[in-house]
């Protein structure tokens, strides 16, 4: 007997395809949502990878600012407090010149009274600054003035560079900044400070009184001048200042925002309320009397500004050559014009022009004027040059009638020290600034990623088969399924 094996039926391959289907896609689909899954969870290790990676990275870019900010603090104390120096912390009144002023209230300048309104008694800080090794006793005395906005302590480098050269500094904060009690009215209380600023550094048992000069920056150059031009009457001194050095002036305000605003605020509402908060003004207009009140240009004259120095970078952002002109052909009595010295600059670019060797001009009678014009320099270089405080030196030397071997500049130091303690001022200073800006870029982005977290995943996520994209619901998924099956089923009958 012959045994055959089991006999099965046979499959209809039309009837069983669309199950086959079914089974090899569910499959399919199966292995790639484990696939997918799996690479999404190896995608999501490697996000937070890197995640932790860029906060390692900005925690050190946030210890590496504090270290720069660290070097750049250590670099500038060690260049301020120099073995060739002694900084001391005053603080002064303006009781002598507040007194005067209430003495002389209807004294007027070409019918102009440069006083304000609210006359107060001023506390004024400031730093008193004294050679270590002075070559002279008593020595010569500089009061030193900033520019706006800022205070003595900006612009300390150059009381520091004078201090090295042999004379005794007094740093001050202007009305309306730093420490100072005052409010700013742009200038008209200014000139109590300096005068009262003179006349206590004149009272210093080791100043010369007979050899203190006033010098500043910007809004201290303005001020200085102004209090050279009236310091010779019953409001200022009695003529206490010797020399006046001026890093940048102007002829009024009015012509300066010409020039750098193209606007003229003189009896302009609009501007009044913005202008008129810097000349203490209450009514909200700048009048012409307010700008006279604060002029250099309708006041200076060839007499009346002790032995006068004016440095100015030609690129300066807040004047022109011609508004510096204008002030020094006005303080020359025309000996050099407008278009004179325009000539010369076109000719030499930077130059120097004294009148020194005019008749009847002298150091001794406080007729000498200078103007320098730097070609290169703007707003801010100009007070970090150290030629332009050579210059002063120089001025000074020749104004308060010194030895000039007792006050040698830095650039005629051979000693690597006191450039030494200079270097580590400016680049100290640099360091600090740098490291403020890294500071606020660091912590900005620490501070965003800890409080604004960002949704979107830094790679993208692998998309499932049968997913149309986010916000897809299930049921979205399984009609898609379905459609597919439908097709493949319709394929096997066919």
């Amino acid at each position: 007997m012959i045994c055959m094996p089991p006999s099965h039926p046979k499959k209809d391959p039309k009837k069983d395809f669309p199950t086959y289907m079914k089974e090899t896609l569910h499959k399919i689909e199966q292995s790639v949502e484990d696939t997918v899954s799996s690479l999404n969870h190896k995608l999501e290790h490697v996000r937070n990878q890197i995640a932790h990676l860029k906060l390692k990275i900005w925690q050190g870019y946030l210890i590496l600012t504090l270290i720069i900010f660290l070097i750049g603090t250590g670099m500038t104390v060690f260049g301020t407090y120099s073995k060739h120096y002694t900084i001391k912390r005053v603080t002064f009144t303006t009781e002598i010149s507040y007194n005067q002023a209430i003495a002389h209230q209807n004294v007027t300048f070409h019918n102009v009274s440069i006083l304000p309104e609210d006359l107060e008694i001023i506390n004024v800080p400031a730093y008193l600054i004294t050679p270590a090794n002075p070559k002279t006793t008593p020595m010569p005395g500089i009061v030193w003035s900033h520019g706006m906005v800022v205070n003595k302590e900006i612009n300390l480098h150059n009381a520091l560079e004078l201090a090295v050269a042999g004379f005794k500094v007094l740093a001050i904060d202007l009305t309306g900044h730093g420490g100072n009690s005052g409010l700013w009215d742009f200038g008209l209380a200014d000139l109590q400070v300096i005068w009262s600023a003179v006349e206590y550094m004149a009272s210093l048992p080791d100043v010369n009184p007979e050899k203190v000069a006033v010098a500043g920056h910007s809004n201290g150059g303005i001020s200085a001048t102004r209090a050279g031009i009236f310091d010779d009457s019953v409001l200022g001194t009695g003529g206490k200042i010797k020399a006046v050095c001026a890093v940048w002036t102007y002829s009024d305000l009015e012509d300066t925002l010409k020039h750098t605003l193209g606007i003229d605020p003189i009896d302009d509402p609009e501007w009044g309320d913005i202008i008129s908060t810097f000349f203490g003004c209450t009514d909200g207009v700048i009048t012409a009397t307010d700008n006279a009140q604060r002029s250099v240009i309708d006041f200076i004259n060839q007499t009346n500004v002790p032995n006068y120095l004016i440095i100015t970078g030609a690129k300066d952002q807040l004047t022109n050559t011609t508004i510096q002109f204008s002030v020094f052909e006005k303080a020359t009595n025309a000996a050099y014009t407008i278009d004179e010295l325009d000539k010369i600059f076109e000719l030499q670019g930077s130059f120097s022009v004294n009148n020194t060797y005019n008749e009847g001009v002298s150091f001794s009678n406080g007729t000498a004027r200078k103007l320098c014009i730097r070609e290169n320099q703007d707003h801010i270089t100009e007070v970090m040059e150290h030629a332009n405080m050579d210059e002063i030196v120089e001025w000074l030397i020749l104004s308060l009638d010194l030895i000039p071997a007792n006050h040698l500049v830095r650039s005629d130091y051979v000693s690597f020290n006191v450039n030494l303690y200079y270097y580590s001022r400016i680049v100290g200073g640099g360091f600090i600034v740098g490291g403020m800006v890294l500071l606020l870029i660091t912590l900005s982005y620490l501070c965003s990623e800890r409080f604004f977290p960002k949704t979107a995943a830094c790679l993208p996520q692998f998309i499932p088969l049968f997913s149309k994209g986010d916000g897809e619901t299930k049921e979205d998924k399984e009609k898609e399924k379905e459609k597919y099956l439908k097709l493949c089923d319709e394929a096997g009958r066919e």
